[in-house]
């Protein structure tokens, strides 16, 4: 809900009704998440690990993860995603689909 009026008794909700666009996205592959709670709002970073340097061993290196994009949301909007990804999960799994 977004507030469009205010008045004596506080903010008045306007439900809102949204339609996807149809524009072109483009298409990033990420490796890794990190998920943090602060302050009432969810913050969803996605990150990409970067190739080892050549040379070294790479059990003794420590690998870079490249933050790619952070996602902010409400409790809220982090419910419905919640809600979504158990729905998929479960397609998933129905299907019998190991590819990672």
């Amino acid at each position: 809900m977004i507030d469009s009026a205010k008045s004596e008794a506080g903010p008045t909700p306007v439900a809102l009704q949204g339609e996807w666009s149809k524009r072109p996205l483009d298409q990033i592959y990420v490796d890794e998440a990190n998920l943090q709670y602060i302050n009432e709002r969810v913050y969803l970073t996605f990150g990409q690990l970067q190739a080892p340097s050549s040379g070294t061993n790479i059990a003794d290196e420590l690998v870079e993860i490249r933050p790619v994009v952070r996602v902010v949301l409400t409790k809220a909007s982090f419910d419905k995603i919640v809600t979504m990804l158990g729905r998929v999960s479960e397609q998933i799994a129905k299907s019998g689909s190991d590819e990672e």
